[in-house]
């Protein structure tokens, strides 16, 4: 059998995040042709979300790297961009593989895209517990459809 080469892993790698994007947030999402060497930059894009994504499937993380790569490809701000890598110490490519974006980028999400308000400081408490229930809620059902 013959061993894959980086650009296929990667690419390898690329199409799983494709699929688990395009099934559950943006069916528009999409390679980005020749990313890095061409005008668009990132390896997806969901125009959905106007989110950048460049995806990392190495046996070593460099985050200080690819963080300063993903600044680079957003450099002014238009879009939101986030870092997908997989688990270093998986074999093969995972199902659910790891994201990294800025707070603010996260932000952005929750407020753009959800149109969730602003709750007033004192109701803080309250909104962080609401969201933390709904989160542990989330994993639950998730854990139940995975049976």
């Amino acid at each position: 059998m013959k061993n894959k080469t980086t650009t296929e892993k990667g690419n390898e790698f690329e199409e799983v995040v494709l699929g688990i994007l395009q099934e559950t947030v943006d069916s528009k999402a999409y390679i980005t042709p020749r990313s890095g060497a061409g005008l668009e930059k990132g390896d997806l894009y969901c125009p959905g979300l106007n989110m950048k994504i460049e995806c990392k499937d190495h046996r070593q993380i460099s985050m200080p790297q690819w963080i300063d790569q993903l600044k680079s490809e957003n450099a002014g701000g238009h879009n939101i961009g986030m870092l997908v890598f997989n688990d270093p110490k998986a074999p093969e490519v995972s199902p659910d593989p790891y994201c990294v974006l800025s707070l603010s980028d996260l932000t952005r999400i929750i407020l753009d895209n959800n149109k969730v308000s602003v709750a007033p400081k004192e109701d803080n408490r309250k909104l962080i517990w609401k969201i933390n229930s709904l989160v542990s809620a989330a994993k639950e059902l998730i854990k139940e459809l995975n049976k």
